[in-house]
């Protein structure tokens, strides 16, 4: 086994770097579990073949030690751009698991910054947006420990200065809700006065493409003005040395503001795409749910090596979700008394496909966000032309795109294709276009297309 790991003494999962590589540790029932990283995961050091146990979630994001499946490359290369002062887009189709590891980050921050986790897909106007971000920060108790000093002294200045602010307490504001305010204005006097010694603060907006979207549909004026003014506060030097941002949603920034052509206004976030799962570390997940099968559950699933190779040639598109209710159907055909062999792999694929109380309303949300995304009628009817014959095929040669964008009248069927692609729905390899995943391609088949 390459790598050694140091004697380290662990009460919570921990992330350490050397020289050459990223290792996260974690201790369970005094047994510490070490993964070495590279770019491909290397080794586990101290339980020779043992994994770390990991829970299935098939619903919520898998937060917390129990759950959560580390993705060291890319909190990795997220710290390195917060680090270089950059604003940031966590780019990625949904389920992929950009909300787990930003509520990693959240429980996980580096040395000297304060990490905060706001969920804006309701927001339909630009000052209650700004709302939400006021109320976190200023509510938040170790937020108004930085500031708490400046309170004590200046209370009456504070007051005229945040005009939310009614009473100044010991451990506490106290806020006047009925007060009609200017929300971008406050939060950007909230922030000016917090200390330039304090930790950094990084707000984490998650859904803020819905929340540009929601805008944009009451009126595209105010929509783009959001955008302007969101853009403009990322540009604001005084600012960005205490706050910076970093935006995810599970439908694509870019393909929004370039439908309204307003690209430029996104252009200064750095991009962090979270990609599938690589095979080396989807078998160790595996091999970590199966794990957590017998230590939480006391079922030892009998899952050989080549099964697990056969699971993933099945499943390809390897996102955590898929991996898991794969390993959830499994655990109940072996709860059936039945073998775990390839042959169950293919049976549990058919109930995923098949079961609409399970798995239906994460495939129907793939349907249901066409309508969403292409308002236009030509696009929608050109997209799913475009899927349902995916479905029916193996792959379409890049030409066919194009003729059915003809027939369907769409001016420019490039952005269709765009949106499929940024979506999650279809790739693109040597002039011909695939479904990204055989699960959703076989539901779709089944449900859509015929």
């Amino acid at each position: 086994m390459p790598g050694f790991a140091p004697k380290i003494v662990l009460a919570s999962p921990s992330i350490i770097f050397t020289s050459d590589k990223i290792i996260f540790a974690r201790c369970v029932d005094k047994i510490i579990f070490v993964r070495y990283f590279n770019e491909k995961i290397i080794c586990q050091h101290e339980q020779g073949d043992n994994c770390m146990p990991i829970r299935i979630t098939t619903g919520s994001p898998a937060e917390g030690s129990e759950k959560y499946f580390p993705r060291p490359a890319i909190t990795e290369k997220i710290w390195r751009k917060i680090g270089n002062g950059e604003h940031l887009q966590l780019t990625a189709p949904r389920r992929v698991g950009k909300t787990s590891i930003l509520k990693h980050l959240v429980q996980q921050p580096r040395e000297g910054y304060l990490v905060k986790y706001i969920i804006v897909q309701s927001v339909d106007q630009e000052n209650e947006f700004y709302k939400r971000l006021f109320n976190e920060l200023v509510e938040d108790k170790k937020i108004f420990g930085q500031l708490e000093g400046y309170f004590r002294q200046a209370s009456k200045v504070v007051k005229d200065y945040i005009n939310r602010i009614s009473a100044i307490g010991t451990n506490e504001v106290t806020f006047d809700n009925s007060a009609s305010l200017d929300y971008e204005s406050e939060l950007k006097q909230l922030i000016r006065a917090i200390d330039d010694g304090c930790e950094k603060i990084i707000l984490e907006v998650d859904e803020f493409p819905h929340a540009v979207e929601n805008i944009l549909k009451l009126d595209v004026r105010a929509g783009i003005h959001f955008l302007q003014s969101t853009r403009e506060f990322r540009q604001d030097d005084r600012l960005s040395r205490k706050v910076q941002f970093i935006f995810t949603g599970s439908i694509g920034l870019g393909n929004i503001v370039k439908k309204i052509g307003q690209s430029n206004l996104i252009m200064d976030l750095a991009p962090v795409p979270v990609s599938p799962l690589s095979p080396e570390e989807a078998e160790f997940l595996i091999k970590e749910i199966v794990q957590g099968l017998k230590k939480f559950h006391n079922i030892d699933l009998p899952i050989t090596e080549t099964c697990i190779a056969y699971i993933l040639e099945k499943i390809d598109w390897l996102i955590p979700y898929y991996i898991q209710i794969m390993i959830d159907e499994l655990c109940d055909i072996y709860e059936e008394g039945l073998p775990i062999n390839n042959q169950a792999v293919d049976e549990a694929l058919l109930r995923i496909v098949k079961n609409k109380y399970k798995h239906d309303n994460y495939f129907e949300h793939w349907k249901s966000r066409l309508k969403i995304s292409f308002d236009d009628l030509a696009q929608y009817n050109l997209a799913r032309e475009v899927l349902n014959l995916l479905a029916m095929n193996q792959s379409i040669d890049k030409a066919v795109f194009h003729d059915l964008g003809i027939k369907h009248e769409v001016a420019e069927p490039q952005y269709v294709q765009g949106v499929l692609e940024y979506d999650g729905y279809i790739n693109e390899h040597e002039g011909r276009f695939c479904f990204n995943s055989p699960i959703l391609k076989a539901w779709w088949y089944k449900n859509v297309a015929i």
